[in-house]
C-alpha cells in the first residue's frame, strides 16, 4: 500500500545512511491496504531478489501478518517461513480484549515481532483493552520483539509500556511504518520516543 517502488524506497534508506530496510506489505486480509495475495507477493521477492545483486544496501523480504480473530495468522506458515522479517498486527475487533489472541499470535515461530501492540489511533482510537503483563511476560518467553512505531497518529508501544516491558527483558523493532519515501523521516520520532 506505499506510494513509492521497492527501488525508491531502498535509495532514500540508503541516502539515510541505513544498512537495511524491511519492506512490510500488509497480507491479503486488509482488503483497504490492497493486502498482498500470493501472486503479487511472489513478484515482490522476485523484484528484492533482484535490487538485492544491484543496491548497496540490504532489502528485507517482510509481512505485516493480520492476526486474526482467533490468534491464527493470515499466511499459513510454509508462506511465513520465506519471509525474513514477520510483522504481525491486529487490525479488526478493537473493542475486545485480545490478549489472548497476541498471545495465541506470539507462539508461532515464524512471527518476529508484534505491530503497534496496543492498537490506538492518538486522538481517533483508544488502546483495545490488553494485559500487559500478560503480554509482556509471553514476548520476553517466545523472544517476541515489540513494536515502537514512529508514525505520529501511533506512537506505540506507549511510552510508560515500553519502559515496563523492559523489566521483564523484552526487545523493541523501532520503525517508522513509512508509506513513502518522505515518511522514513518518522524513524527519528520512533529513537525519541524509545
Amino acid at each position: 500500500d506505499g506510494t513509492n517502488s521497492i527501488a525508491e524506497m531502498a535509495n532514500e534508506a540508503h541516502r539515510r545512511g541505513y544498512e537495511y530496510i524491511a519492506l512490510t506489505d500488509h497480507s491479503p486480509s486488509l482488503v483497504v491496504a490492497n493486502g498482498l495475495k500470493l501472486d503479487r507477493l511472489k513478484k515482490k521477492k522476485q523484484e528484492i531478489n533482484k535490487l538485492n545483486e544491484t543496491l548497496p544496501i540490504k532489502i528485507l523480504f517482510g509481512t505485516e501478518v493480520d492476526i486474526l480473530s482467533d490468534g491464527g495468522i493470515d499466511y499459513p506458515d510454509e508462506i511465513l517461513k520465506q519471509f525474513d522479517v514477520v510483522v504481525a498486527s491486529i487490525h479488526s475487533r478493537f473493542g475486545q480484549d485480545n490478549t489472548v489472541r497476541l498471545e495465541r499470535a506470539m507462539e508461532n515461530p515464524y512471527v518476529h515481532i508484534i505491530g503497534h501492540p496496543s492498537g490506538r489511533l492518538i486522538g481517533t482510537r483508544k488502546p483495545y483493552p490488553l494485559d500487559y503483563e500478560k503480554l509482556f511476560k509471553k514476548a520476553a518467553e517466545t523472544e517476541t520483539v515489540l513494536e515502537i512505531n514512529g508514525q505520529y497518529e501511533r506512537l506505540d508501544l506507549q511510552d510508560m509500556f515500553v519502559r515496563e516491558a523492559k523489566r521483564y527483558g523484552c526487545k523493541y523493532s523501532i520503525d517508522s511504518d513509512a508509506h513513502s519515501v518522505g515518511g522514513l523521516k518518522l524513524m527519528e520520532l520512533g529513537v525519541t520516543w524509545a
